[in-house]
């Protein structure tokens, strides 16, 4: 295969991924509008009900669990236990792209970060004691809007119309492309999301693609139903224009990263050496420290492609929180370096620990 195919190939499989990732964020973009404004102000009084919240928060796939949790410790809702839980849980965008590619470790490693964020999040308030918030008030980054509440807003905008049926016939056509099995190549598009694992496509296929169409179908189900302040603020605004474009563009970069990096140099041979693995585990650290979504991604994709063992990702996991940590850093800059020391301590046991056993 010439370069200029490899580049075309890596960019299709990047596209294919991305669109999964929308159509996910779609989902939770939906559930987040229908449930929100509930349960926001009623765990102050509790530690540990707050630590429930603010992980549950954090767990939710994507930033805006995080920013939720951030707005709410910036307003002394919240301790700073509860936000470190919270950033433990959280995978940031990158939760999308794991339960794309590995849905049942993805799940598993997820409700591992959820119990661990319990445990870190109450040892951190007990030795702490409440950690007041700063007193400068916060625009509340949970992206609800008032439209959102409107009954009379929930039948669709003539202006949205165009944007609603042709996300809608994107969605048919990704679960088409799935049924009668569109190529890149010679990559089927599960191949595609599994590139690089081990794994037999006859073990897998079956299961992806009836996850892949049932993902689609939910897809086209919300945006047939969905109010049109709903599809022109939350999907074409929030989640098109602000996340597909950075994600289509990181998934690609990494992808093209690692294949040079697979071309030019021998992992085996570097993780052969004793002092390899440690080396990926620092470098996995390094990249988490990054209070964005996207660097992250590198280290999924090494894991899948068994550069790094499973330890490591955990380890990344453990000290990023997507770009959730953005506005903590620009609100209360010792809160987030006090956040991201403690992590970092917490990934370096849980990486060393895990490669040396």
């Amino acid at each position: 295969m010439s370069f200029l195919q490899e580049i075309g190939d890596l960019c299709l499989q990047s596209v294919l991924i991305a669109i999964v990732v929308v159509m996910l964020m779609i989902i939770i973009e939906y559930v987040n509008v229908k449930t929100s404004g509930k349960w926001i102000f009623i765990v102050k009084q509790k530690h540990w009900l707050q630590i429930l919240l603010a992980s549950f928060l954090g767990w939710i796939p994507g930033c805006v669990g995080m920013f939720a949790v951030v707005s709410l410790y910036t307003h002394r809702l919240l301790t700073f236990g509860a936000l470190l839980a919270a950033s433990i849980a959280t995978f940031g965008d990158e939760a999308f792209l794991l339960f794309s590619l590995l849905p049942e470790q993805t799940l598993l490693l997820s409700l591992l970060f959820l119990a661990l964020s319990w445990g870190i999040g109450g040892l951190a308030d007990v030795c702490m004691g409440k950690r007041s918030a700063m007193n400068k008030e916060e625009d509340y980054h949970f992206q609800l809007h008032e439209e959102d509440t409107k009954a009379e807003e929930a039948k669709p905008e003539k202006e949205n119309r165009a944007y609603r049926w042709l996300l809608v016939a994107l969605s048919v056509l990704f679960a088409c492309g799935v049924v009668f099995g569109i190529r890149g190549h010679d990559h089927m598009i599960s191949d595609t999301l599994l590139m690089g694992m081990n794994m037999e496509h006859t073990h897998v296929e079956s299961y992806e693609n009836i996850a892949f169409i049932l993902l689609a179908l939910i897809t086209v189900l919300l945006l047939c139903v969905a109010n049109g302040h709903f599809i022109r603020e939350h999907v074409i605004n929030h989640v098109i224009k602000k996340h597909f474009v950075k994600i289509f563009v990181w998934i690609w970069i990494v992808l093209i990263l690692l294949s040079v990096m697979q071309h030019s140099m021998s992992w085996n041979t570097l993780l052969s050496h004793s002092y390899g693995p440690y080396i990926m585990l620092l470098l996995a650290i390094l990249i988490g420290c990054i209070p964005e979504s996207g660097p992250h991604v590198i280290v999924i994709f090494m894991y899948i492609n068994g550069i790094v063992p499973l330890t490591t990702l955990i380890a990344n996991s453990i000290v990023q929180e997507g770009h959730g940590g953005l506005p903590l850093l620009a609100e209360e800059p010792k809160g987030f370096l006090r956040m991201k020391g403690i992590k970092i301590l917490i990934a370096l046991l849980t990486g060393i620990f895990g490669l040396l056993i």
